[in-house]
């Protein structure tokens, strides 16, 4: 029996998407600021609060698509659509949950930039070859 509903494809496939998203908003900083790796925790800047809203929200949004629903063990345009989806309704999210808070000096840069990357690493994710049983 294993801890995580959906079992060990889907528990490795939600931490890897966790991992994308971390990925993601850190190369994206480090992408707009030139790799200045002091930009990474610059009050100002909210990149830290960013990602921990993102890390919060992503995982949701991706649930309530219905990209953790199967594995994909044949991807095609429906499942890329999908996901698509699910990353702009995680970035018009992000931007709203941002500012309904208050945090002004957001880098708009850094949110396309996450948005493009985590498109892309999710994407590899769900096209990696499946693991054996």
């Amino acid at each position: 029996m294993s801890w995580f509903p959906g079992g060990r494809r889907r528990a490795l496939l939600v931490t890897g998407d966790v991992l994308a998203i971390a990925l993601a908003n850190i190369l994206a900083v480090l992408l707009r600021f030139d790799f200045d790796m002091s930009a990474l925790t610059v009050r100002r800047y909210r990149n830290t609060e960013l990602l921990c809203l993102d890390l919060l929200v992503t995982p949701i949004i991706f649930w309530a698509v219905g990209l953790y629903q199967g594995y994909l063990r044949y991807a095609g345009l429906d499942d890329l659509l999908r996901l698509a989806r699910a990353v702009c309704y995680r970035t018009v999210a992000l931007i709203f949950l941002f500012y309904l808070a208050g945090f002004f000096g957001l880098s708009r840069a850094v949110i396309i930039i996450s948005t493009v990357l985590l498109l892309l690493l999710a994407g590899g994710i769900r096209l990696a070859p499946p693991l054996p049983s």
